[in-house]
């Protein structure tokens, strides 16, 4: 989403300490730290062939406060930012990254996941690690050790060749890095 200071502002007014921004284009350019140090850090300009992939994330002066360093991930361009934030249960690293669609070919879906999954697994064993990502793919429900019951779509029918080969690489990204999903999708927490 392309983000100006009101979209900014509104995102302050909803109380949250994180907030990963996706997709933010080239709207970020010019507005790190935007309501004080630390409280607005982006992954910077994308490259001209690559308009939409470009990351950020918007703390609360709690969270900024708390911000020990961040980054964007090795490999993964503009499309991928880590935070680390000293938290009373502990170092959390908190990523956020922006994945093509199935169909980009520089980069691909391979390449980012591969990336951010090389971060996380160079991390200390005992982090603590929450991602929030669109992965421009669909995953499916109950996926033994992966995902529960919060994920919307049941099974791969119906898909394309290349959708479903797109909804099986966060499968593998979770498993391979250790980790479980909690939702896919905004809807999965209504009604």
């Amino acid at each position: 989403q392309r983000m100006s200071k009101t979209q900014i502002q509104f995102v302050d007014s909803l109380g949250y300490d994180v907030v990963f921004l996706l997709e933010t284009h080239d709207s970020l350019n010019g507005m790190q730290h935007y309501g004080g140090q630390n409280r607005l850090l982006t992954a910077g300009p994308p490259p001209s062939d690559d308009k939409a992939g470009s990351v950020g994330v918007r703390l609360s002066e709690a969270a900024a406060r708390c911000l020990n360093d961040w980054n964007t991930i090795p490999g993964a361009g503009t499309r991928a930012i880590w935070i680390h934030l000293n938290t009373t249960a502990g170092p959390l690293i908190a990523i956020g990254v922006y994945v093509p669609p199935d169909y980009r070919r520089n980069p691909t879906q391979a390449d980012i996941l591969g990336a951010v999954l090389r971060f996380i697994q160079g991390l200390p064993k005992d982090s603590m690690i929450l991602m929030v990502g669109d992965m421009n793919a669909q995953m499916i429900k109950a996926h033994e050790g992966v995902t529960g019951n919060v994920v919307l779509r049941t099974d791969r029918n119906g898909m394309t060749a290349r959708k479903a080969q797109a909804s099986a690489r966060p499968h593998a990204f979770v498993e391979n890095a250790g980790m479980w999903t909690a939702s896919t999708g905004h809807e999965a927490w209504h009604g």
